[in-house]
Order: structure tokens, then C-alpha cells, then sequence
């Protein structure tokens, strides 16, 4: 019996996507046709991989003489729903001796051996069949098979230990016990074998990766205070390794700190976009993602210069541009200038928010065009976008974290200071306070600053750089500080109406500064607009409670810029001991912009294609290495705690993610093979009865102690090993489908 379950639950980004492809009635049939593709490829990838797994049992088998009565994909155990029976076999054929199926739960597969049966109910059944008299076994070829035949009447009238009764010869228990090891190692070697294959198949077709480059740094996050700019490429994660042009972001960077955690110092080696190289020393934190603690350093990965776009029916959080953009438009030239990378746009979108922007960009032929037609340029204006305000300016807090070579640093700023003004000026709303620094970029202004908790204020002296970057709204949706980039500081921002901009939403409501805002909701009177959508839309599942899991204000506010022009915010706020409750409709701040102006930029992807066979398949081994090295890390990492087993993915799972790779691309579809490929091998070689890993426990005592495990204690240890899977089966598909019930509510 083999189980095939992924480490790690993929189930919510394929839901997400699959939401997004509503087809109208006359793509319909289009979509449905694609949606078969994908379910035939998805079927055949992960049938591929148990029969590879299977197979290696039954060829061994085969090769050490033992009778295989069935070779099955999947398990054919009849179901009944009531008064519904369900077949047990979707399709089954008898060739020789063996009977070859495809069960109805498609959990697995396995090959049933003469006088070996992981279902305890027919266990005595088992034993008898594997006995005959000492005369036939004796007996070679098609003579033993029919002793065997005519011997089974009589096995009930004799005891198994009746003297003239031996073990079958073609029975697995009358094997050797490193034949019968052999027999039950084999589906993990051919898996890991084939992993290898699949990987080099692969890698030969060329596989797409998001490169190890970093977009931006999070603010107050390690690599933030460490000074890693956007462009930089790590190229050598930990000084035990070789420096590679082709790290990935994913599987080179977020998973070894992750897996790392946050005990000790990590080392990369960064190549700047000048090409120089620089080490850094970073310690990993652990950053609040939803009330789960992961190890991070803070980086996010480089986008590229194509653009994406929101669904229809949330049309205003894109653009507003002259010429409408669409998806797959790339940025060529901004205001003129030629761009090439995206760090190039970020920095014009940081210093000019206000300004409208000229953009030059290529339009790939439309799917429909004749082939050879080519792309189009054409030029488009973007508007200034306002940000959306409630006209609330918070007290700003203490100063979280000073970058390295800031103007900040150079002036000996300090984390815990707390600025209170600039050029004898309050700072006013600390979300606004990057853009009004921009007309002094350059130029020297005065802090004045408090220090270590002091009322007493000194005044310090910093000349203003000119930033190259803006705050991302995805670094504000998980609480992180607010930056203000010409200074080189992370500024905390606390839930206390420092004041009330006249004639606002909030002065109308009556808050006043000095209350304390207490939660946060939003109100979509849209009927249109269906709850998944909405909850896309606003992040909010749930009252926004202030200083629970991170919550801010400064993260409420990029809630806000999403929101439906008529979608209202309800706020609780606490004025001394009275706590109230109001409604308001943001307006637009037409003196405040938001950078990024509803721009959706794709993540950049590359291409690694192998040069020939032996690059190929050292590859193939390299990912299988890696996946393997993965799961152990996974399986560790769910014995101390760190990961729960709410995080593990079932069928749906296993299903959902491989639909997506096969919609990206044959390849990538074949590297989650790959992956679950490593899944299949460890786990079913983990000594739990029932699995090849439990098999492989009892031979090894047998071997040891020169006699079999009593077989009492052999079935029991099995009937427990399989209520343990069925019941993990059990779970994981259980939040496999709250997943996609929590997404779809």
C-alpha cells in the first residue's frame, strides 16, 4: 500500500487564479476544452508517477519469482453513499496471473503479492493461501502454479503449522529477507530514479525561474537595515557553496532561510548592479504572517517591465491611461528615457508621483493575428493617482530601524529615537511625510529629535538624498514601519489621532486628535461585486483589529486605496472611558499621490535550458537532491512545531498545484513531478506500518533477530498504521476543501 501526500499546501494560489477564468458564453467552449487538457495532463502526470512507483515493486517481484495477484493505480475498495454503491474498479483486465486495475480513490496504488496484504482482515486468509504441501513446492513453472490450484480446497482442513505444509516458494514471506527487502526498496529507487528523468526532461525543454534579484527590501527588514538595493543579485547563499549565476529565488533563497529560521547570521554574496560583489551578514527575523511567525530577511523578488492587470470587475484599481493598457504591455522608454529594468521605473515613479508620465510601451500581437505579425508601439499618459484618505494623521512612533549609509546613519541616528520635527515643523501625517520631503531632496534640514525616551529634544542636521525607491503597499499589508527613503528610516506609526485634516470625512464624523482608533471594517454596498472578490479586494475577513497580528493603521490605509469608490469604512475609536462607532466614505487627497498610480507589474522570469544530456541530467539529479532535502526538512520541521499539520496538502492539493504547472508549461509541470516524485519516496519509506518504510522495519528485525516479528503484534502495529494514514488522509482533504470554501465564502 503507497500514499501520495505533498508537504506543503499549494491549494490557495491555483483557487485564486481558477477564480479569475470566468469565461463568457462565447469562450465557453474554448475554456472547457482547456480545462480538460489540463485535467488529462494533470491525470496522467501524477498516474505516471505512482505507476513508476508501483512498478518497481511488481518488476522486482517479478524478478525474484514471487506471484503478483494485482497491479493496481489507485485503491479499489468499494464505496457506499447510502443507497449510492459505487464501483470499486473504473477499469481492470486480467493478463497471465496478475490482474492489472484502476481503483476508484485515487490516494495511491499498490501490487498485491502472493501471502503479503496490508488489509488485517484477510491476513489469516493470506496465510493459508501461501501454504501447500512439501511434495508441490518442490515443483517448478505451470506444474506449482496448479498444485497451488488444487491445493487451496484442502489448505482450510490443514493447520498452517501442519507438518506437511510449507510456504508457497512464489509467496513473498518465502523469499529471502534481502530478496524481500530488495522487493520493497524498489518503488522508491524507480521513483527517485525517474525523478531524475523527469527532471532532465525538463531541463533539456527549458525550465522557467524567478532569478534571485532582488525588486525592493521591506522596510526595517534585515536587508533593509543591511543596505541590499534593488537590482542586487545574490549570487552564493552560505560560504559553503559555489557562487551560481542562476539562483532561484524561491528555491535558493526564501526556502533555505525559511528552513534556517531565525537562530544565526546567514551569508550571501550580492552582486550590485555595477557588478561589484559585496557580502553581507544578515540575521533572519520572524515576521508576523497572519498570526504564523516565519523566518524572513525581508526581500521581495524583481519585478519585470510587463504589465499585468486586475480583473474586470475591479477595473479601478488599474491605471488610468490615455491609451488603455493591457496585459503583457511592456515599459520601454518613461518621459523619454529608456528603461531596462524595473528599478529604473521605480525610481521615476518615486520622485515624480505627482506628475503625469509618458510611457512608450511594446504590445505583443494579439493571439488572434496571423503568425510572424509583430508587436506594436504606441504611447500612453498616466494620470497622477490621489491617494484615498478618511483626513486622519497619526502620531508617529519611535524610529524601528536606520538603513546602512543613509543620511540617517551618517548623522548617528538610532532606532529608538523619535523625531518630532523637521525644520522646526510637526511631521504632521507620517504617510504623507515621504512625498513632502521631496522638494528638499539634497538639501540640509534639521531634526529635532528626541532620544531614549526623553522628553528633552536636541536638534541634528541631515542633508536629504534623493530616493530611488517608494513604499509598496504588500510591505504595509503585513504591519511593517513606514519608510521615508530620503532619510533612511523606518518610522513606526501608532493608532492615536495625532489630528483631523478641517472639513474631512473624519472631522464630520467627530473624531478629534487624541482618540484611539480600536478596529477597523469595511462596507461594499455593491451587490455586483461577489464576497470572494470583495475579500480580494479589501484583505479583510474579519474585524480589523488594531495591534493584533501586525495590524497598523499605516496597513488599514493601503486597504483603503483598494476599496469601490462607494465602499464606506466603519471605525471604532476610544475617547477616555466612552468607545463609538462611525461610518465614513474616503474621499480623494489631491495633494498626496500614490506612486505606483494602479501600475500591476509581472514578476520577472528566466529560462534555464540544459546544453546537452550531461548538464541535463546532472540537473535532474540536482532537483531531486533538492526536493528530497525539502520534505526531510518539512517532515523535521512538523516534529518541532514549526510547521503544523494544517500546513500539509491533500489530493486537492496535489491536484490543484499540478493544474497550475501545466497550465505555465509542459516543464514545469514536469519539475512538480519531480517534487512529488520525492514526496512519494520519503514518505512511504517512513516506518510507519502499512508503508514500505514499516515493511522495511519489520525485515530489518527480522534480519536482527533471526526470526519474523510475531505476527499479532505485526497486525496490530498494521491496523494502527492504517487508521493513522487514513485518518492524516482524512485531515489534510478536509482543509484542502475548507481552503477552497474559505476562498469561494
Amino acid at each position: 500500500m503507497d500514499f501520495t501526500l505533498i508537504t506543503n499546501g499549494f491549494v490557495d494560489s491555483l483557487l485564486l487564479a481558477a477564480t479569475e477564468a470566468k469565461p463568457d458564453a462565447l469562450a465557453t467552449v474554448w475554456w472547457a476544452l482547456a480545462l480538460l487538457s489540463t485535467i488529462a495532463k494533470v491525470g496522467l502526470g501524477l498516474g505516471f508517477v505512482i505507476f513508476v512507483h508501483e512498478l518497481g515493486h511488481f518488476l522486482v517481484a517479478k524478478a525474484c519469482g514471487v506471484k503478483c495477484d494485482k497491479f493496481y493505480i489507485g485503491f479499489d475498495v468499494p464505496i457506499s453513499i447510502g443507497p449510492i454503491h459505487l464501483p470499486a474498479k473504473l477499469f481492470h483486465f486480467q493478463y497471465g496471473e496478475t490482474e492489472y486495475g484502476i481503483g476508484i480513490i485515487p490516494l495511491g496504488g499498490y501490487v498485491k503479492m502472493l501471502g503479503q496484504d496490508d488489509d488485517p482482515r484477510n491476513a489469516q486468509a493470506e496465510a493459508e493461501r501461501t501454504m501447500i504441501r512439501a511434495k508441490d513446492a518442490e515443483t517448478e513453472g505451470e506444474e506449482s502454479i496448479q498444485s497451488i490450484t488444487n491445493a487451496l480446497a484442502e489448505t482450510a482442513m490443514n493447520p498452517p503449522e501442519h507438518p506437511e505444509m510449507k510456504l508457497d516458494p512464489r509467496s513473498f514471506p518465502a523469499k529471502s529477507v534481502p530478496a524481500r527487502m530488495a522487493i520493497i526498496s524498489a518503488g522508491v529507487i524507480m521513483n527517485l530514479i525517474f525523478a531524475v528523468i523527469l527532471g532532465a526532461v525538463a531541463f533539456m525543454m527549458g525550465v522557467p525561474y524567478q532569478p534571485a534579484i532582488i525588486g525592493y527590501t521591506v522596510n526595517g527588514s534585515p536587508a533593509w537595515i543591511a543596505g541590499m538595493q534593488p537590482g542586487d543579485q545574490i549570487i552564493q547563499v552560505g560560504k559553503n557553496s559555489e557562487p551560481n549565476e542562476h539562483l532561484r529565488f524561491i528555491d535558493d533563497l526564501v526556502r533555505p532561510v525559511f528552513f534556517g529560521g531565525a537562530r544565526e547570521p546567514m551569508s550571501f554574496l550580492v552582486r550590485h548592479a555595477d557588478g561589484q560583489e559585496e557580502w553581507f551578514e544578515i540575521q533572519p527575523v520572524l515576521r508576523d504572517r497572519g498570526g504564523k511567525k516565519t523566518p524572513t530577511i525581508g526581500v521581495v523578488a524583481m519585478n519585470s517591465l510587463k504589465l499585468n492587470q486586475y480583473p474586470e470587475k475591479v477595473a479601478y484599481m488599474n491605471a488610468q491611461a490615455s491609451e488603455p493598457l493591457q496585459a503583457g504591455d511592456k515599459i520601454v522608454k518613461v518621459n523619454g528615457q529608456d528603461v531596462t529594468v524595473w528599478p529604473q521605473v521605480q525610481e521615476i515613479l518615486a520622485q515624480k508621483p505627482n506628475e503625469p508620465l509618458e510611457l512608450t510601451i511594446e504590445r505583443p500581437a494579439s493571439k488572434d493575428a496571423p503568425s510572424g505579425t509583430a508587436s506594436t508601439t504606441l504611447n500612453t499618459t498616466i494620470a497622477p493617482r490621489p491617494t484615498r484618505t478618511l483626513g486622519l494623521a497619526m502620531k508617529s512612533g519611535e524610529i524601528a530601524a536606520i538603513r546602512k549609509g543613509t543620511p540617517a546613519d551618517k548623522a548617528g541616528l538610532k532606532a529608538g529615537d523619535r523625531i518630532v520635527q523637521i525644520d522646526g515643523v510637526d511631521l504632521g501625517d507620517p504617510l504623507t511625510l515621504a512625498q513632502r520631503l521631496l522638494p528638499k531632496s539634497g538639501q540640509e534640514v534639521k531634526l529635532t529629535v528626541q532620544r531614549g525616551g526623553k522628553t528633552d529634544s536636541e536638534e541634528i542636521p541631515v542633508v536629504l538624498e534623493t530616493p530611488k525607491v517608494f513604499d509598496s503597499g504588500a510591505t504595509y499589508m503585513t504591519g511593517d514601519p513606514v519608510g521615508l527613503p530620503a532619510l533612511g528610516v523606518a518610522l513606526r506609526v501608532t493608532s492615536e489621532v495625532a489630528a483631523v485634516l478641517p472639513g474631512s470625512p473624519a472631522e464630520k464624523a467627530g473624531l478629534q486628535a487624541g482618540d484611539q482608533l480600536v478596529d477597523a471594517d469595511t462596507l461594499n454596498p455593491d451587490p455586483e461585486v461577489d464576497a470572494f472578490e470583495r475579500k480580494e479586494i479589501t484583505a479583510i475577513k474579519e474585524k480589523y483589529v488594531f495591534g493584533d497580528e501586525g495590524k497598523t493603521w499605516q496597513s488599514f490605509a493601503m486597504i483603503i486605496q483598494a476599496l469601490q469608490n462607494d465602499s464606506k469604512v466603519k471605525l471604532t475609536f476610544r475617547r477616555g472611558d466612552k468607545t463609538e462607532t462611525v461610518e465614513m466614505l474616503p474621499v480623494a487627497d489631491e495633494n498626496h499621490f500614490q506612486p505606483q498610480r494602479g501600475l500591476s507589474f509581472a514578476a520577472q522570469g528566466e529560462i534555464r535550458q540544459a546544453t546537452g544530456i550531461g548538464e541535463a541530467l546532472q540537473l535532474g539529479a540536482r532537483e531531486t537532491k533538492e526536493r528530497m532535502g525539502e520534505v526531510l526538512l518539512t517532515l523535521a520541521s512538523l516534529g518541532t512545531g514549526r510547521i503544523s499539520v494544517g500546513d500539509l496538502g491533500g489530493p486537492l492539493s496535489i491536484f490543484a498545484v499540478a493544474g497550475m504547472q501545466a497550465q505555465v508549461g509542459i516543464s514545469s509541470l514536469l519539475m512538480f513531478l519531480v517534487l512529488l516524485s520525492a514526496n512519494l519516496a520519503i514518505i512511504n519509506f517512513l516506518p510507519i506500518p502499512a508503508l514500505d518504510g514499516g515493511h522495511m522495519m519489520f525485515l530489518t528485525a527480522e534480519w536482527l533477530r533471526g526470526k519474523p516479528v510475531d505476527p499479532e503484534l505485526q497486525m496490530k502495529l498494521t491496523i494502527g498504521g492504517v487508521l493513522c494514514l487514513l485518518s492524516l488522509m482524512a485531515f489534510v482533504t478536509v482543509m484542502d476543501v475548507g481552503k477552497l470554501i474559505t476562498l469561494f465564502s
